[in-house]
């Protein structure tokens, strides 16, 4: 995925979670802005059990969640 068309997702306002898929199969929701930082060459995502660190070409989907439905990883 294209960093900057990440950036946007995370940066619009009012912000709304997202679901990342990567191409190992895991998918993860991102609740807030403050728990992703992109930069080009690396996505780091807090999560409460450890830091996940992947390349931005790892990221197969990303789609928009309502925050009832912004449930845990798969």
């Amino acid at each position: 995925m294209e960093v900057e068309a990440l950036r946007q997702l995370v940066e619009q306002r009012p912000f709304r979670p997202i679901r990342i898929a990567l191409h190992s199969g895991e998918s993860f929701v991102v609740r807030h802005p403050e728990n992703i930082g992109i930069t080009p060459g690396m996505v780091l995502v807090d999560e409460p059990e450890a830091p996940l660190f992947f390349e931005p070409g790892m990221v197969v989907s990303v789609e928009l969640v309502r925050r009832d439905r912004a449930g845990r990883r798969k």
